[in-house]
């Protein structure tokens, strides 16, 4: 008897990646109608959720997911880290949640999410076809405005390094980093313009990528049945 095992991943257009009680459940629902059990303590989000938001003038749908809190060490399995990394593989944009008010610095937080997000799988957060914003949540606590101001200058300095090949640049008078609160619901149409463009830029790659595939799997069969369409004889001496 053999046994088969499916591994299930989530289909997302965006997912939201931070460390534990970074806000992404509040995000969620400020952003959808989804509703994620949000509460003041890690791990509230045990399983990815879901929900539908419709984005720029032709109210496009775009699905979100709220992927639980990563540690860590996640790429080692710790914290059920597998199971809730499989999850981003098929992302097209990715929305690093960064928490303001944490004891971690913003810029250690987007730091250890790419670490283990490359180490999961090489590559991943940086894929040709994917996208990626980052979003400064819980702006409106006290000492936020320094941590923003520390954290955009870190990730500047970082993308004129080349360390961040996904991020979106930013937009004419705009920040790389869209600082925003889910509980007040502040600035939120700003970060959602610049997930709607990285999911148009991430489809766009990737449909590129397939035509280009294409294109070769195509120039690769012609010239397999060109060379059908030789015969060779030894020729005799």
């Amino acid at each position: 008897m053999s046994t088969l095992l499916l591994s299930l991943k989530l289909m997302a257009d965006v997912g939201l990646v931070g460390l534990p009680n970074a806000g992404k459940s509040s995000l969620l629902a400020a952003i959808s109608r989804a509703t994620p059990e949000v509460a003041a303590y890690p791990f509230t989000t045990l399983s990815p959720q879901l929900g539908t938001v419709h984005l720029g003038l032709d109210r496009e749908r775009v699905k979100v997911a709220d992927i639980p809190g990563l540690i860590e060490g996640a790429h080692l399995n710790r914290g059920l880290g597998h199971s809730f990394l499989r999850h981003i593989e098929r992302t097209a944009a990715l929305c690093y949640v960064l928490d303001l008010d944490s004891t971690l610095t913003p810029h250690h937080q987007l730091r250890i999410l790419r670490q283990e997000l490359d180490l999961y799988q090489p590559g991943l957060p940086w894929a040709r076809s994917r996208r990626a914003v980052i979003a400064a949540n819980k702006a409106d606590v006290p000492g936020a405005a320094g941590r923003l101001d520390e954290l955009r200058a870190q990730v500047t300095l970082m993308v004129a390094e080349g360390e961040l090949p996904e991020l979106m640049p930013a937009e004419d008078g705009g920040s790389l980093v869209t600082a925003v609160s889910a509980k007040h619901g502040k600035n939120l149409s700003r970060l959602l313009r610049r997930v709607h463009l990285a999911v148009g830029a991430a489809r766009g790659q990737r449909e590129q990528a397939e035509r280009q595939a294409l294109v070769s799997a195509q120039e690769a069969a012609r010239r397999a049945a060109e060379d059908d369409e030789y015969e060779f004889y030894d020729e005799e001496g």
